[in-house]
């Protein structure tokens, strides 16, 4: 299928869960995973543009990171956001790795290109730590405003991504998330992500980065370790990949 028919089937998916079941305006334009918008018109979300990221986006991010209460923060620590020094240049590696094609991002925007979400795909274009292992697994990261948390943009976010990566190629999706959150963790088990452990994730820093040892974190937290599987003919493999990163975090974050 399609990446463009894909993204559609999880829109109007979206609309239904909105009680919008012949769906509002819609507008889809894909040149590729790297490079899509989606518009649509809806009572809850009217002129809702969800986008990659481009090369202008840092000021984005930042304003996202300031529509981010403590609490989400804490959910989503990928970045240093209380380090007004070091936050500047994570934002900005974080968009060029975007425009080089090293992670898929999206942006999701409101009324008046108001910033109400950011989620990625952290080493779409090839995670080396992986390969290494003989399968291709990106990291997926979701933070909603918290304004807008509650409303589905979370779990819309995450289909996105399980529709991005399958078009990739990629053989299966990571994330982590905080033991206690636990809206979360529901939101990827509704998703069709599974548990495969506790793992300690570092904190403030590009994950994969700190497990290719390219990045040190000051900090790390146990977490939960989910997974969609995308590749079942690799589905052991993955497990096995999955299974040895908690055991390397435990002696490099332990």
């Amino acid at each position: 299928m399609k990446l463009s028919e894909s993204l559609h089937d999880v829109m109007t998916e979206f609309f239904c869960r909105q009680d919008q079941a012949e769906g509002g305006a819609l507008h889809i334009e894909v040149e590729d995973p790297w490079t899509f918008s989606i518009l649509c018109d809806l009572p809850q979300f009217p002129r809702l543009c969800i986008r990659s990221v481009n090369s202008g986006d840092v000021p984005a991010l930042h304003e996202l990171g300031v529509r981010l209460g403590p609490v989400s923060k804490d959910f989503f620590g990928p970045y240093p956001w209380e380090d007004p020094a070091a936050l500047p240049q994570a934002l900005q590696t974080a968009v060029e790795h975007a425009v080089e094609r090293i992670d898929a991002s999206y942006l999701i925007e409101g009324v008046g290109d108001e910033v109400i979400g950011y989620f990625f795909l952290w080493k779409a274009g090839g995670n080396p730590h992986s390969q290494r292992y003989q399968v291709q697994i990106p990291e997926l990261g979701v933070a909603i405003a918290d304004e807008f948390q509650g409303k589905g943009l979370g779990s819309l976010s995450v289909r996105i991504l399980n529709a991005v990566g399958r078009d990739l190629c990629a053989d299966a999706i990571e994330l982590t998330t905080a033991l206690n959150n636990e809206a979360g963790w529901n939101t990827y088990r509704s998703c069709g992500y599974q548990y495969t452990g506790i793992i300690n994730n570092p904190l403030g820093v590009d994950v994969t980065a700190a497990f290719a040892g390219e990045v040190q974190a000051a900090s790390y937290q146990p977490e939960r370790q989910m997974v969609y599987v995308l590749n079942e003919k690799k589905r052991h493999d993955v497990m096995d990949y999955l299974a040895m990163k908690r055991e390397a975090a435990a002696d490099m974050f332990g």
